[in-house]
């Protein structure tokens, strides 16, 4: 997966802060080493250009991210339509397979989503850009266009960065790591938002790094040109959520490589950077609040609540519709939509912080619905600050004015709210 809308500020970030941890500048002529690994097969033939530049990329992305694959990479070489064909064939399987339909409402209630948008469709639209390679976790292969046209310096790096992801498949698994998670009180997709921003952050940087290491500075200066044409995303909830894995994930991931390579130099420090990150694809983050604040992580200092939500008395007609978990990153960025003071996001981003645990969980009867929300938080501080974040939220998004402390009621035609604190 590569979002199209987050390459530009992640890459270029990336080809500068982690120069530290990569190794010794290498052309591409000097990846024949590993040409013996067999990193790849190619499964069609007729491709004899394309299947050097591949071969050659391959290794030397596994020298950068120090990772082999237990057998190698099937790769097929397709035309730029075909690719684009099965990249979008790829995304409609994985976003039939999600639960959706609660959480478009539960995103409609909270006023996330307008009741005009489409939130499978805009969940198709996270590969939009990469007209390059795609790799297929379910068919474990590898999609590569043809090097015609020759492939661009973004070309290479977009080989690199779904190769890292083929790689990370073969040693740690990809679809147990970031496929749907639950907890003991159900579907808990902040856990697997968190586990997902390991993988891509781990991609975006091996990208990087792969970059460094290969790149002349005239093939940098064309990739960073590169990046920075592409188009810039609508700035919502939904977008954002698409977004958190190659941004925050990337974050992470640096932090995590750093901090494990402080104090050492060259291989060494490269070696212990790519042991950290493997440690963490064994033991990845469980939520968004530690790949928020990485030093939680890496101290261990996360304990978080699984929240239950017990089943009111609603009466005849109604049904469950469905429950999830919206996490730290949920609860930051959603109220920090519409912020219009720096109050007003700064209490978003300590409720986020303070995140402990919560679950919603929608109710639906003929044409009414019903969301129920519950949080627990780390501080007394933290649990106010996300009922004056939800104020200030609510008080712009639905023209209302609210108090800023619990209890809250209020209402309005068609929609109400009601926030309780307990404890």
């Amino acid at each position: 997966m590569f979002a199209s809308w987050a390459r530009r500020s992640v890459a270029i970030l990336g080809l500068c802060a982690f120069f530290s941890v990569a190794g010794p500048r290498m052309g591409m002529a000097a990846t024949s080493s590993c040409a013996a690994r067999h990193a790849v097969v190619f499964v069609n033939q007729g491709y004899g250009s394309s299947q050097a530049s591949i071969t050659a990329i391959a290794c030397a992305t596994e020298d950068v991210r120090g990772l082999t694959p237990h057998q190698p990479i099937k790769v097929r070489l397709v035309d730029s339509s075909s690719l684009r064909a099965e990249a979008v064939a790829i995304r409609q399987r994985d976003v039939a397979a999600e639960p959706l339909t609660g959480t478009e409402m539960a995103f409609e209630l909270l006023g996330a989503l307008a009741p005009n948008q489409d939130l499978a469709a805009i969940r198709r639209s996270q590969y939009g850009g990469n007209t390059t390679a795609q790799y297929d976790i379910a068919g474990k292969t590898l999609y590569v266009r043809d090097n015609k046209p020759a492939y661009t310096p973004l070309d290479r790096a977009f080989i690199a960065h779904e190769f890292a992801r083929a790689l990370l498949d073969q040693n740690f698994n990809l679809a147990n790591l970031t496929g749907p998670h639950n907890d003991s009180a159900g579907r808990n997709s902040d856990a697997q938002l968190a586990a997902e921003a390991l993988v891509e952050g781990d991609a975006f940087t091996t990208m990087t790094n792969f970059a460094i290491t290969t790149f002349s500075r005239q093939d940098i200066l064309l990739l960073n040109q590169e990046l920075q044409s592409g188009g810039s995303p609508p700035s919502d909830f939904p977008h954002d959520q698409i977004g958190f894995p190659s941004t925050q994930g990337t974050i992470f991931v640096k932090y995590l490589m750093q901090a494990a390579a402080n104090g050492k130099k060259g291989t060494a420090a490269r070696d212990a950077a790519n042991l950290a990150i493997n440690n963490a694809m064994r033991h990845p983050p469980g939520s968004t609040v530690e790949v928020l604040d990485p030093a939680l992580y890496v101290q261990h200092h996360v304990s978080t609540a699984t929240e239950t939500v017990d089943a009111p008395q609603l009466g005849s007609g109604w049904s469950k519709v469905d429950s999830d978990v919206l996490g730290a990153f949920g609860i930051g960025d959603l109220f920090s939509q519409h912020a219009q003071k720096p109050a007003e996001t700064a209490a978003a981003m300590q409720a986020g912080a303070a995140w402990q645990g919560d679950r919603w969980v929608v109710y639906k009867s003929g044409p009414d619905s019903l969301m129920i929300w519950k949080c627990r938080f780390t501080n007394i501080a933290g649990a106010q600050a996300y009922v004056r974040a939800l104020s200030n939220y609510t008080e712009i998004r639905f023209h209302a004015t609210l108090a800023s402390q619990a209890p809250i009621a209020w209402h309005t035609t068609g929609y109400s709210l009601a926030v309780r604190a307990h404890g």
